[in-house]
């Protein structure tokens, strides 16, 4: 019990203050008391991803991801830590399996896009951007995404 409160006050710290040195301490100490905390794996590589220590975020998700099979999320943030090292075929394996248990989930969606699109496949990267779009009419970054997409596959006619 006294590890989800740790590892909740690291999300407060985390999503709540920006104070991000103190929810790794905080998630880094309920890893301590629990090492199979998914949750704290997931927000830690989180954190991680967003300081571009991205082996380091990979390290935690693939993690995280072992610990809970099936959590769309840890898949998408796996997925950004293996782009942002252009990693793209791992990417978009990792995206693709995070779609297999959570289907409607436009992010996922729309960063298989932006692989497939680094990885110079613009119609499967067009396919995925519409799928998000799809699901979520409202999703602007994927409607900007596409518009680029289209905009410069026009150029290269």
């Amino acid at each position: 019990k006294h590890h989800l409160g740790s590892e909740w006050r690291g999300v407060f710290f985390d999503r709540m203050l920006g104070l991000q040195d103190m929810a790794v301490t905080e998630y880094k100490r309920a890893l301590a008391l629990d090492p199979s905390s998914y949750v704290a794996h997931n927000n830690l590589g989180s954190i991680y991803l967003g300081r571009s220590m991205f082996a380091e975020a990979a390290g935690e998700l693939e993690t995280a991801a072992r610990l809970k099979p099936g959590n769309g999320s840890i898949y998408n943030n796996l997925g950004a830590a293996y782009n942002a090292e252009k990693e793209y075929d791992r990417a978009i394996a990792v995206y693709e399996t995070g779609l297999r248990y959570s289907p409607r989930m436009p992010q996922l969606w729309l960063n298989l896009a932006l692989a497939y699109e680094n990885k110079n496949i613009p119609g499967k990267a067009v396919f995925c951007c519409r799928k998000a779009l799809e699901i979520d009419p409202g999703y602007e970054n994927a409607r900007l995404h596409l518009k680029r997409m289209q905009d410069a596959a026009k150029n290269r006619k």
